[in-house]
């Protein structure tokens, strides 16, 4: 199960360091309103990445598949050697959580399971 997700992280950090032919050509890549999306600097997305997926697999372990918070808290961490810092929040069917510069929060809603806020 820890291969899959170091896997996981593996491939957008792949991806970053492949050189995108558009960019090379001067062509800017434009969101659907034709505006310029500046996805931040690669360490901010893949920061981002790591937050998004432990907080998405913690909020899972607590309130899908019903484990302790002791378990869970470690649970979504994308590799033993990277600590994101996990807050559940069971009052508010929650688990917030930080990766170096990046911060998330996953909700769980009955019914649908767990989903990422924006």
């Amino acid at each position: 199960m820890k291969t899959s997700r170091l896997l996981i992280l593996a491939l957008p950090l792949a991806l970053l360091s492949v050189p995108d032919a558009r960019a090379e050509a001067g062509v800017p890549d434009a969101g659907d309103d034709g505006a310029v999306v500046d996805p931040g600097p690669p360490n901010a997305i893949v920061d981002d990445l790591a937050a998004g997926l432990a907080v998405k697999e913690g909020c899972s372990c607590v309130f899908i598949v019903q484990q302790s918070d002791a378990y869970c808290a470690s649970y979504g961490a994308p590799a033993s050697y990277l600590e994101v810092h996990l807050t559940i929040d069971h009052a508010g069917n929650s688990v917030s959580g930080t990766f170096l510069s990046a911060k998330r929060t996953a909700h769980f809603v009955d019914g649908s399971g767990c989903t990422l806020d924006p």
